[in-house]
């Protein structure tokens, strides 16, 4: 990937992430996050989307035996 070169929005992004990655690549580096603030925000959004998953029923398994 060139300098300047932005990936595209996936649908899989959902805002907080989004606006997440989008500061971490600031071209101006003095106006990239921490990782102080990073770590915690990456931790939050991955505590919410594993609740969101375990909330969900399991689709597709059989727990038969």
């Amino acid at each position: 990937v060139s300098a300047g070169v932005r990936p595209e929005r996936l649908a899989v992004f959902d805002e907080e992430c989004w606006q997440l990655m989008e500061a971490c690549w600031a071209g101006d580096s003095s106006q990239r996050p921490l990782l102080g603030i990073v770590q915690p925000m990456l931790q939050g959004i991955m505590d919410r989307l594993c609740r969101a998953t375990s909330e969900q029923p399991h689709k597709g398994l059989d727990d038969s035996t």
